[in-house]
């Protein structure tokens, strides 16, 4: 399989199943990923809901951290047709290359270890990404209860910068919400990059779309908390371009066409 320039990992199998994995990791994870993790019990996953799929992380027999699995799903309707079905091993190839990209610009995003790919039928494929797992680390949203205002200033800083770092890098990330970003004592990492794109370089337009992006989700899960003012995100706004003084543009550019999501939502029941 032609890995499209993704340097440290390498292919095996090909047949029923193609792996994807670090060469570092194939003896704690290769036999797992093989069986499909039916030799991992209970007794060892931990399971996370996250979306659509109930991933689970667990301990490999040996190894020195433990580990995430996620299984690709599709959203919406399609992903009610589809299940988790895929033409082809594009998706994770997508995430190990942005992975690979926003690391080496020093961005703090997950550490993809493998894809285990399953032929369904033809060339399409079950496709399970295998990330090593961000211990001690609760999402954006899960930490909403328990942040202080000194906190809270702290962190939007944090996830200001990281995403800055990540726009410069020229990732695209297309989901970023509060679920795709996790705190760890004084880190942040965005995780999820499956359908991240690689601009090349640094395109404005395709940044706001990800800010605009993060607003709703931020609207949608705390608009009615109270807990993010509009305070909140002028400072973030504030620190991710650096103090210029666009940001009040920004704001209104990260909010344009909010009210047709509010609309939606409340259409929809998510409101």
């Amino acid at each position: 399989m032609n890995l499209g320039g993704i340097t440290g990992y390498e292919t095996l199998g090909g047949g029923a199943w193609t792996v994807i994995i670090r060469p570092d990791w194939k003896s704690w994870l290769l036999e797992d990923l093989v069986d499909d993790f039916r030799r991992v019990d209970n007794t060892r996953r931990k399971v996370h809901a996250h979306g659509r799929v109930a991933h689970f992380s667990y301990q490999p027999k040996g190894a020195p951290a433990r580990v995430f699995v996620r299984r690709a799903a599709h959203g919406g309707l399609f992903g009610m047709l589809a299940g988790g079905i895929y033409a082809g091993v594009g998706r994770p190839l997508r995430e190990l290359r942005a992975a690979q990209v926003a690391r080496g610009a020093g961005v703090n995003v997950a550490e993809p270890l493998a894809v285990l790919a399953t032929r369904a039928f033809g060339p399409f494929y079950r496709l399970t990404i295998v990330s090593r797992e961000v211990e001690d680390a609760s999402n954006l949203l899960a930490l909403r209860s328990e942040l202080t205002a000194g906190m809270k200033r702290e962190l939007i800083v944090r996830v200001a910068d990281e995403m800055r770092r990540l726009h410069e890098a020229g990732v695209y990330h297309a989901d970023l919400t509060l679920k795709n970003i996790l705190v760890h004592g004084s880190s942040v990492t965005i995780i999820d990059l499956d359908k991240a794109r690689l601009l090349g370089r640094r395109d404005e337009r395709m940044d706001i779309r990800n800010l605009s992006r993060f607003n709703r989700s931020v609207v949608k899960l705390l608009g009615r908390s109270g807990l993010v003012t509009r305070t909140d995100k002028l400072r973030f706004l504030r620190c991710y371009l650096r103090g210029s003084d666009r940001i009040k543009e920004l704001s209104r550019m990260c909010g344009a066409g909010l009210w047709f999501h509010r609309l939606w939502w409340s259409l929809s029941g998510q409101a």
